[in-house]
């Protein structure tokens, strides 16, 4: 064994602060430890040089026993039951957690022993010629400074009477069981006499062998902070009464509107001085994080020690390795996982960590709690309700600490009248709002709400879609929920027909409105219509003025001055100007807009003119006269971007007669009217309007698709026959154009278009389905590929539908089999706001052939096909090699602005 002799110090004593659990600073001049010190031990006896070094040094009769050193140890022979020894002069400050290590062997009856310690009047030494061996007094324990100023303290320690090696410990000072820290002595250590073992009087102590392999007067460790998770709390306290921390929350926005939130805490710098005590929380359940312990006298991991043994509960903490740089001070470890049940209880955790090489002295705090789940939301609330959409917004619930570990919430949703089918869920981010999509329409739905607490080191965890949606990380926990019930609309637009009244603007159906995540204002309802041009509701012109409820029995004072929801409509008369897009020369373009010529009013600020005629039912597009243009649109864009269905019934009829003359004689005479009418969804503006004639009203109008049904053969614009329907786009970059050259898809295998009442149906899924290519309908046309080589394509990126197309598909009579099916991409084509753009018709007249184009009724629904989980996106976009990619230095612009 290796030599340490007693050390005797004599120097003056400073003052050192009586807090319960005061850091101890190090004074080099004392024996407190200091922060780089290799070692727990600051006095060690090890008796292996044939000397007691200093202890045991009375008669044999005034200890009881007698005490020698043979073979590196202290050996005691007892022969009564009052064996004791004492130390050597000694002084030392023990207010550092303290306590006399004894490593023993003992063969007798008893099961513990004694150290009595002894401190002076006024910390002074004791003198070496006057020191008392007697026995009385060392047992009057009731000294103190009330006294003679001197004090005695007891303190135990267990032994094991079986002969074998064990080590025992008499802690000056420890924590109980509600980790209070108890000062059994910390007073200047002056001397100690240790009882190896306790006996009655009566007891018969003779023959009992005491070994001893050494004393060392140590300290045991004390834990001060544990950092590491995902939360951390700090305090001048030990017991945390005036808890802080230090965080800032973090606010990002997703498209411009959804809130995304982020706890990102303000870390304190390891062996910082200014912080006394910290703890971490919210740590993950499965374990695998590093923790750093710092505190004091936490051993030495070195050549001759071994490292810490810290356990988290009951729990290793695994792969222990200490500072380099300090040791004593600082340590990491690898956490392990929680287990139990799975529930909030139990999550508090004791840390423990014993000394390495002497595991007797430990210290305990409570400073170590594993994630929680998340408490339960609050005030969840429905608005924007669509047809089969509905926005949800809550609040966090609990204190700010469990708002703090919120990373997400799970939404759940499930329809009332299948309450035994299995739950939808969608993982959001730690946002407040989000768009449920991809509901059925009118129908009642029960949604719960919970929060999730995942590691907010994974930085997945922030990487969200537009509705602020992502995956559940991997072990993340989710709370208990809350519910609410909410039923969405029939249709997200729907005219029945169409009158004056139709054209106003009722807002929603369900007023409920928020602020969504994509920057939608209030749900569906019914915004009214945006008449542009020569468009206006049957039987309101220039010459007649109409109302809603006119009944020629009883006149329109009667009929239409009291009526609930009747309006009056009139027109002005104007010129045939050339429209393009919304622009006419020489003059504003007429509609129903503040200011406009088109007339909608009450019956009675309509005065003096009086209705003679009943309103509608048809949206008339153009009458039967030549050269109109005229469009309706809308006014509220429409989510199209995630698909959307749409059914209309038209009518076109009395068409002008046309007469071929040859010879100064009528050849050939046909009833047959120009131009068309068309469905267009655009994102140029609420009250665009296009060129007329061929052209069709959507002609001109930049960032727009239209779905045109053509009853003129116009052989300048390339058209294979006089009835048909294409689908006309030249995306976002351009001004559309009827031009066959520019048709994604065209037939002309459909029934005659002016012949009585059409009823079609356009839907649009931006998820592509293989089925339909075999589809005898299906059609690619040469300009398809436009949109695939477009962009950035020839600089090694994508043009851009690089990114997948979705399906167009036209019905016409029969809903159910559609005449034409095109592929695109409505999202990449046009610049749509949010996904959002205006629906609506246009519908032209030619210069000598007309017709008249109604619209009798119509509905629309955005389908909000959930695309994220439709389809796996190319592995590469944008182009294969950014470094190399042009886009942006041409004219040409790539992608959206």
């Amino acid at each position: 064994m290796r030599l340490i002799t007693a050390i005797v110090l004599l120097c003056a004593l400073p003052t050192i602060s009586s807090e319960d659990y005061t850091r101890i600073s190090s004074n080099p001049a004392l024996t407190s430890i200091s922060s780089n010190s290799k070692s727990a031990t600051e006095h060690s006896w090890e008796f292996n040089d044939g000397s007691l070094e200093g202890w045991g040094s009375a008669a044999s009769s005034e200890q009881g026993g007698e005490v020698y050193a043979s073979g590196g140890e202290m050996r005691i022979s007892i022969t009564n039951s009052n064996i004791h020894f004492d130390s050597p002069r000694l002084q030392i400050i023990t207010k550092d957690r303290h306590a006399l290590a004894i490593r023993y062997k003992y063969v007798g009856s008893s099961h513990f022993g004694k150290v009595t310690l002894q401190s002076k009047a006024n910390n002074l030494l004791p003198d070496l010629g006057t020191m008392d061996h007697s026995v009385a007094n060392w047992e009057n324990t009731t000294w103190n400074a009330s006294a003679t100023g001197d004090r005695l303290q007891d303190v135990r320690f267990p032994i094991i009477p079986d002969g074998q090696w064990h080590t025992t410990y008499a802690n000056f000072q420890y924590k109980n069981a509600n980790q209070t820290l108890i000062r059994v002595f910390d007073e200047v250590l002056n001397q100690i006499r240790v009882h190896p073992a306790l006996y009655t009087k009566k007891e018969n102590a003779l023959g009992h062998t005491f070994h001893i392999d050494f004393i060392r007067l140590v300290s045991a460790p004390a834990i001060e902070r544990i950092t590491g998770c995902n939360g951390e709390k700090y305090s001048d306290l030990y017991d945390f009464g005036n808890e802080h921390f230090e965080l800032t929350m973090k606010t990002t926005k997703i498209n411009d509107f959804l809130e995304h939130y982020q706890t990102l805490w303000e870390r304190r710098r390891l062996g910082a001085k200014n912080v006394t005590y910290s703890r971490c929380y919210n740590c993950l359940r499965n374990g695998g994080e590093v923790i750093t312990l710092e505190g004091r006298n936490f051993g030495n991991a070195g050549a001759n020690g071994a490292p810490a043994i810290v356990y988290i509960g009951e729990k290793p903490c695994t792969n222990v390795i200490h500072d380099e740089a300090s040791p004593q001070t600082m340590l990491t470890c690898v956490t392990p996982a929680m287990g139990g049940d799975n529930d909030n209880n139990g999550v508090s955790k004791l840390v423990q960590i014993k000394n390495g090489k002497l595991p007797g002295l430990e210290d305990r705090a409570n400073y170590f709690e594993y994630a929680k789940f998340a408490q339960k939301p609050e005030f969840l609330t429905f608005s924007n309700i669509a047809s089969r959409a509905v926005d949800l917004t809550w609040s966090p619930g609990g204190d700010i600490w469990d708002a703090m570990v919120h990373t997400g919430y799970a939404v759940r949703w499930r329809k009332m009248a299948d309450l035994d089918a299995n739950w939808n869920e969608n993982i959001v981010g730690n946002v407040t709002t989000t768009t449920v999509i991809n509901l059925s329409p009118d129908t009642l739905y029960e949604f719960e709400v919970a929060g999730t607490n995942e590691d907010q080191n994974d930085s997945e965890w922030h990487g969200l879609d537009l509705y602020g949606r992502r995956d559940l990380l991997k072990d993340g926990l989710v709370g208990a929920p809350i519910s609410n019930t909410v039923s969405t609309l029939g249709n997200d637009i729907y005219f029945p027909l169409f009158n004056a009244n139709m054209t106003q603007n009722y807002t929603s159906i369900d007023t409920r409105s928020t602020l969504g995540p994509t920057g939608v204002w209030a749900g569906e309802g019914h915004f009214g219509l945006v008449l542009v041009g020569d468009a206006n509701i049957e039987n309101c012109n220039t010459s007649v003025v109409c109302c809603d409820t006119y009944d020629p029995s009883i006149g329109p004072e009667a009929s239409c001055g009291g009526a609930a929801n009747s309006m009056s409509c009139s027109g002005t008369s104007h010129p045939n100007p050339s429209y393009v897009n919304g622009e006419a020369v020489g003059r504003g373009v007429p509609s129903n807009l503040p200011g406009g010529e088109i007339m909608v009013e009450p019956f009675s600020l309509m005065k003096p003119l009086v209705p003679t005629l009943m309103c509608g039912p048809a949206l008339r597009l153009t009458a039967s006269d030549p050269r109109l243009t005229g469009a309706a649109w809308y006014a509220r864009e429409q989510e199209v971007g995630e698909g959307f269905d749409t059914t209309f019934k038209f009518r076109i009829a009395n068409p002008s007669l046309r007469c071929n003359v040859m010879d100064d004689a009528h050849t050939n005479c046909r009833s047959r009217g120009a131009d068309g009418l068309a469905f267009v969804v655009q994102s140029l503006d609420g009250s665009s309007l296009g060129e007329g004639g061929e052209k069709m009203g959507y002609g001109g109008i930049r960032n727009s698709l239209a779905v045109e049904f053509d009853t003129f053969n116009n052989h300048e614009e390339l058209e294979q026959y006089e009835n048909h329907i294409s689908v006309q786009s030249r995306g976002w970059r351009e001004e559309n154009d009827a031009n066959q050259m520019f048709s994604l898809g065209s037939t002309s295998e459909i029934p005659d278009l002016t012949d009585g009442e059409i009823e079609v149906r356009v839907v649009y899924n931006p998820v592509f389905d293989e089925r339909p290519l075999e589809d005898p309908h299906f059609m690619v046309d040469p300009y398809t590929s436009h949109f695939l080589e477009n962009g950035d394509f020839s600089n090694g990126g994508l043009g851009d539908w690089g990114v997948g197309v979705g399906l167009l598909s036209v019905f016409l009579g029969n809903l159910d089999d559609p005449v034409l099916i095109v592929p695109l991409n409505l999202e990449s084509l046009l610049d749509l706001n949010a996904g959002r753009a205006f629906v609506g018709f246009s519908a032209a007249t030619g210069a000598n052939t007309w017709q008249v184009h109604d619209v009798l009724e119509w509905k629309f629904d955005s389908l909000r096909i959930d695309k994220n989980k439709g389809y796996e996106p190319p592995l590469v976009v944008g182009g294969v090699d950014q470094a190399h990619s042009s886009c942006g230095e041409k004219d040409e612009v790539c992608v959206h602005p």
